[in-house]
């Protein structure tokens, strides 16, 4: 019998995947081979002796990564969440280009006249799918986009030094871990924007406090998180907007993700081959 310890919404979802026995997380572990958890619920896995297979229902696995024993097959929800982010970080651009978000933030009459979108130098580090998907929206706006993925990341000194907006859609990792430091907002030109939509832990905070308000600042995420209500961040002049660490988690963003984890499941079952594999077993 294959079992399956699963988030609540798969469990609802995957009752008619024939051969698994769905539980809910509080339920007996040491059988289980197929999890899907809850964001920031991570249950014991070295609990868990027959696990075979993590589904995230995110596109990062940081948070996870460093948990799931040898042997064991991690997978991510890559694809599920760009539509939303990629919006979240065009929202996040136009509030700024245009003003909105600073009239939300100082409710006085001041004129401002905006900037264009259509011109503007785009640099996006973290070129995966949400980072294409971010660049294909951008570019209908007439936008010029470069983007770096894995194999040049390091080049973002130089390329920040030409950017107008440089959005951080970086995966947090060791080689990752601090990388937008005083260098990067050193090299951007006075009056940029960094939009920051990918980890938190990618950014010196520090350096990016010293960096404002010479540059403008939207962001998603930030570390720590929650961030504390009395972090300076808050309150710098220059950081126009921070939201919830909720860029990707649209009503359908979450539907498309439980689909995911509901035909990993399935596939499971059946021997298939699992998609979104981040991490195999070794050979």
């Amino acid at each position: 019998m294959i079992v399956a310890a699963v988030a609540e919404s798969v469990r609802a979802a995957a009752g008619d995947v024939a051969g698994v026995e769905l539980r809910g997380l509080e339920a007996r572990m040491d059988d289980v081979e197929f999890l899907v958890p809850q964001w920031g619920t991570t249950p014991d896995l070295t609990a868990m002796p027959a696990l075979r297979v993590v589904q995230v229902m995110s596109a990062g696995t940081d948070w996870i990564d460093p948990l799931v024993p040898e042997g064991v097959t991690l997978c991510n929800a890559r694809g599920s969440r760009d539509i939303p982010v990629a919006e979240w970080v065009v929202g996040a651009i136009l509030g700024a280009f245009t003003g909105l978000l600073w009239a939300a933030r100082n409710t006085r009459w001041e004129y401002r006249p905006p900037r264009e979108l259509s011109g503007a130098r785009v640099l996006i580090v973290g070129h995966g799918s949400i980072g294409r998907a971010t660049g294909a929206r951008l570019e209908a706006l007439g936008a010029h986009v470069t983007g770096i993925g894995r194999a040049r990341l390091g080049e973002q000194r130089s390329l920040a030094a030409e950017a107008d907006v440089v959005v951080n859609l970086v995966p947090l990792s060791d080689a990752s871990r601090g990388m937008f430091d005083a260098a990067v907002f050193g090299a951007m030109p006075d009056g940029a924007l960094f939009v920051n939509a990918g980890r938190g832990a990618t950014v010196d905070q520090a350096a990016l406090l010293d960096a404002v308000p010479r540059i403008g600042v939207v962001l998603d995420v930030a570390d720590p998180e929650p961030l504390p209500a009395d972090h300076p961040l808050w309150s710098a002049e220059g950081v126009l907007a921070i939201t919830g660490h909720q860029a990707g988690d649209s009503v359908a963003a979450d539907a498309r993700c439980v689909a995911l984890a509901v035909d990993q499941l399935r596939a499971y079952a059946a021997g298939r081959p699992l998609k979104n594999v981040v991490r195999a077993p070794s050979a």
